[in-house]
């Protein structure tokens, strides 16, 4: 079985192949990194399909997609929200037709605990889903016309809806990468950061690494499998800095700038994991604080 992976050179995608667990057939247009490895295939999932058609065209009715190609930096989506829905919405639907055409096994979807109604319990994936942002739109876009589709082409899908995810090679400027940046720049004697009071379920990379690989090599549970990825456990933006300060031996202090606050802000996104669990059975999380050592060190920090 043939393993194709969108978005090889991202953050997921390049823990995912150090893990050597799998052989990928990797793809990537470089957005982040901006230049490609050496074993990674340029691919624009908006344009250009030709040289991923070959690949399907060659593993014909033996091979499974990951695509993890997204935008997903809220404020960039929210400042250009036609290449956002290009690119996770369109780029996503015309992957997976494609995929169809030469019979793949098993579509996976990296979609986001973003997608739902903000509430104060932890999200179960019968939650009702609304957008809060164009990034969450278009996950709740995505993952519609995957559905949809699915009724038509017969290709099974597996959505996973990732929560917060920490460790080496996140090169979009997240919350832990903002602090960071900031720990690092010489030129700053405090951190200014926005609205820590929000609480976020984080997960470590080699965890939603160990689950993608689990449903790579699982059996169908059904032609549909949405399952959320996460800890249970939420810590607040607060709880974070306090953590990297601790870490990184940092004493500037943090500054809060009501200017970074974000409209959209949902004060509590925590994954519900019992059908997780359920599906791949017991799962040790690796503790926040190690996630973030493992972050820093890459960062070269310690």
């Amino acid at each position: 079985m043939k393993n194709i992976l969108i978005g090889s050179d991202g953050f997921v995608g390049t823990n995912l192949k150090a893990r050597r667990n799998y052989e990928y057939c990797s793809f990537d247009n470089g957005f982040l990194k901006k230049e490609l490895n050496a074993e990674t295939i340029f691919l624009d999932i908006t344009g250009d399909m030709s040289a991923i058609e070959a690949c399907f065209k060659e593993a014909k009715g033996n091979f499974n997609v990951i695509n993890l190609a997204a935008i997903h930096h809220i404020p960039y989506c929210n400042a250009n929200p036609s290449e956002a829905m290009m690119v996770n919405v369109m780029g996503n639907l015309l992957l997976y037709e494609l995929a169809a055409k030469y019979e793949c096994s098993k579509f996976i979807f990296a979609s986001s605990g973003a997608v739902y109604d903000p509430a104060e319990n932890r999200h179960t994936e019968l939650d009702s889903t609304i957008s809060s942002d164009v990034y969450s739109a278009t996950k709740i876009l995505a993952e519609s016309q995957l559905q949809a589709s699915l009724k038509v082409l017969g290709v099974p899908v597996v959505i996973l809806r990732f929560f917060n995810i920490v460790g080496a090679y996140d090169h979009t400027p997240h919350l832990v990468p903002d602090i960071v940046d900031q720990v690092l720049d010489e030129s700053l004697t405090e951190v200014s950061l926005g609205n820590l009071s929000t609480k976020r379920d984080y997960i470590g990379v080699d965890n939603v690494c160990s689950v993608i690989e689990h449903f790579l090599s699982s059996r169908h549970h059904a032609d549909l499998n949405i399952v959320n990825v996460g800890t249970g456990k939420g810590l607040s933006g607060d709880q974070v800095f306090d953590l990297v300060a601790k870490i990184s031996k940092s004493n500037k202090i943090k500054v809060i700038d009501k200017e970074r606050f974000r409209v959209s802000d949902r004060p509590v996104q925590i994954a519900d994991n019992t059908k997780l669990i359920d599906q791949i059975g017991e799962i040790t999380f690796t503790n926040f604080e190690k996630s973030l050592t493992d972050y820093l060190n890459w960062r070269g920090v310690l």
